[in-house]
């Protein structure tokens, strides 16, 4: 919290709930949802590790009626739980383990790209994307790089 509201630093996270590790989950919402307070009152997106817990994560979202971007990170889901996320306007990062499914059921504008753990560069990883899009990777990195401007909010950012 303390930090959060420095001009360097650019988003909350990797804030999260995961039900398979970690503290009870009853602890992990509290924490979560904490967590995501501070993103709204700071006006910063929240990077979101978010494992078989899309109802938790977006009951949270509805219920702070939270304004800023969130992005859930690594994305491996079916086609159906992104779809839920999109519509309530969270992005959606995927990296090297994709369900291409998901990629290609995306708005393109809600698209994110990541290394993550991944031993690949993220050049590699966006040769992928591309490919399962059907773009050059040109394209790709150009649509990748607008919607991580627009995610972080940089043009927000270097006008003030």
């Amino acid at each position: 919290e303390r930090y959060v509201p420095e001009p360097w630093l650019a988003a909350v996270g990797e804030c999260g709930v995961d039900p398979l590790k970690g503290a009870p989950m009853y602890r992990q919402m509290l924490l979560f949802r904490r967590q995501a307070e501070i993103a709204e009152k700071a006006r910063k997106p929240m990077v979101i590790h978010a494992v078989r817990s899309p109802d938790i994560i977006l009951g949270i979202r509805k219920d702070l009626g939270a304004r800023q971007n969130w992005a859930i990170h690594g994305f491996r889901g079916k086609s159906t739980v992104a779809q839920m996320y999109l519509r309530a306007g969270i992005y959606l990062s995927f990296g090297e383990r994709y369900n291409p499914d998901s990629l290609l059921s995306m708005p393109r504008g809600y698209i994110l790209a990541e290394t993550d753990e991944s031993s690949l560069s993220i050049e590699e990883i966006m040769a992928l994307h591309a490919a399962t899009l059907q773009m050059s990777v040109a394209e790709y990195r150009a649509l990748i790089a607008a919607n991580t401007s627009r995610f972080l909010g940089v043009a927000e950012w270097m006008s003030k």
